[in-house]
């Protein structure tokens, strides 16, 4: 019986993860800078300001959950679902289960000169989504203003 739930509940987290990942496929086409830090402030009051203690811990189940299903299924889907795509598919899903989060986007400049961009989802500080974020500059989360984009 323990067997059947867990199978149940990693093919549901598999579904949930496919959908979330295929609308943030879709919605990349109409997402700028500012929109990204209106998601965050969106995102960010989905959250209680003070949660208690037993919040605190089933928060930190779902986000586990939430991330390890969006990672898995990243890999899976037919379709393209780079970082952006997995921080759009994790903030959406964590904020229907009113659990704040930001999505950050950076950028690293490589000695060869290689421009690499990344986007990330965090939580309290810690990276849900994104991995390894050490290499990469803030360009853009909701402590900064949106890169100044005229030309010089």
């Amino acid at each position: 019986m323990r067997n059947d739930r867990s199978f149940l509940k990693i093919l549901q987290l598999a579904v949930l993860a496919t959908w979330e990942l295929a609308r943030a496929r879709a919605a990349l086409a109409r997402i700028g800078p500012g929109d990204v830090l209106e998601r965050n402030a969106q995102a960010a009051s989905a959250g209680l300001p003070e949660p208690s203690v037993a919040k605190r811990t089933r928060d930190e189940r779902i986000c586990a959950e939430i991330a390890f299903a969006i990672t898995a299924m990243a890999r899976r889907v037919p379709w393209r679902s780079d970082c952006l795509a997995q921080a759009l598919a994790g903030q959406t899903w964590l904020a229907r289960k009113r659990i704040g989060s930001e999505i950050v986007v950076g950028a690293t400049i490589e000695r060869d000169s290689n421009f690499e961009a990344h986007a990330w989802l965090v939580r309290d500080g810690k990276v849900l989504l994104g991995g390894d974020v050490a290499r990469y500059r803030v360009l853009l989360d909701n402590t900064s203003s949106p890169p100044d984009c005229t030309p010089l």
